[in-house]
């Protein structure tokens, strides 16, 4: 892989992760309904599926490792973090006296503290799976790239826990689009005017209810209800294909803007905000997540102002803090060990 592609995905990895803290400013800042704001809709429709569709891009080195190897990469890479941190984040919490406001399952109770643990960081978790599910099919798949993404895409749709049902198959587009790179350069600009008006569409159609209507679903086929079915496909197909769409939309735009861009310094400072994500990604869990959450409230704040103005800004100051903060923790060769399982 060249210098300048692993640039346009590095670039590519700060633009998901800025619009994953725009997107939980307006989630945790403000008690107003996020199912009418525009900008947040938007930004839920491909965000996760794109980082999920870089992380596929990444996922090959890491699948022809044998099995212990591949094993304790992954477990330290990305499940060590969500303990390392979610310990520290929850003795922080005590030290301030917010873990009762938070968890109301008990104060440092054995419920409390695996309730946490269990359900923090997600996406790490999630990822995680996506690895496990596509190297043991193609493993009993015996190394068929084509049958071992079939089997692995049918397994992963029986697999709820942490969204891999439904960020699965953006992995696995990203893991096919690592072996089409350079068909992808070739005709970046046809990907970039199919996926724009696809995407247009499927974001003008979109019912903001299609994002948390999953439980209901889940419940109905519980019930017994088959025509709950139904739905679900409809959902799903609707929101991967919305993902896809606005996923190549952003790559493509990415790949073509920085055929053309002079600027170095920001270029700089974008790639090295790109390759601390995971930091990133963490820390923000705690200081906006649950500090900024539990002490700030815009709610009486014009919604478009706050939306459009403060939300970016704030998003922006707080990629670089939780940036520079990860920076430091790495800097220190015993800590970033302990804490991100990594030397």
């Amino acid at each position: 892989m060249t210098k300048q592609r692993l640039i346009e995905f590095d670039v590519l990895k700060f633009l998901a992760i800025f619009l994953v803290l725009w997107g939980h400013v307006i989630l945790h800042l403000s008690d107003a309904p996020v199912a009418g704001n525009g900008m947040y809709n938007f930004i839920s429709s491909f965000h996760m599926p794109l980082f999920m569709l870089i992380s596929g891009f990444f996922a090959g080195s890491s699948l022809k490792l044998p099995p212990r190897r591949f094993l304790s990469k992954k477990f330290f890479q990305l499940l060590w973090p969500c303990l390392s941190f979610g310990l520290l984040f929850l003795l922080l919490l005590a030290a301030i006296g917010l873990f009762d406001s938070r968890f109301p399952v008990g104060s440092f109770s054995l419920r409390g503290v695996a309730y946490y643990l269990w359900s923090g960081l997600w996406f790490l978790k999630s990822l995680f799976f996506c690895y496990a599910v596509l190297y043991v099919a193609l493993a009993v798949c015996k190394g068929k790239l084509l049958w071992g993404g079939v089997l692995a895409l049918v397994v992963s749709q029986i697999f709820p826990m942490f969204k891999v049902n439904s960020m699965f198959p953006f992995f696995l587009a990203g893991w096919c689009l690592s072996f089409n790179i350079d068909w992808l350069k070739t005709h970046i600009k046809a990907v970039f005017w199919v996926s724009l008006p696809v995407f247009a569409v499927f974001l003008y159609f979109l019912d903001a209810g299609i994002f948390s209507i999953m439980p209901e679903i889940k419940t109905r086929l519980l019930q017994g209800d088959f025509m709950a079915f139904k739905d679900l496909c409809y959902v799903n197909f609707y929101r991967f294909f919305l993902g896809l769409a606005g996923s190549l939309l952003v790559v493509s735009l990415v790949f073509m803007l920085l055929r053309h861009w002079h600027s170095r310094r920001m270029l700089s400072a974008m790639s090295r905000g790109g390759r601390q994500t995971l930091g990133i990604y963490i820390i923000q869990s705690f200081i906006l997540e649950t500090l900024m959450a539990q002490t700030m409230d815009f709610t009486c704040m014009d919604v478009y102002a706050f939306t459009y103005l403060l939300s970016p800004v704030l998003s922006l100051v707080l990629l670089f803090v939780c940036m520079y903060i990860s920076e430091r923790i790495r800097r220190w060769p015993h800590i970033g060990k302990l804490l991100f399982g990594q030397g």
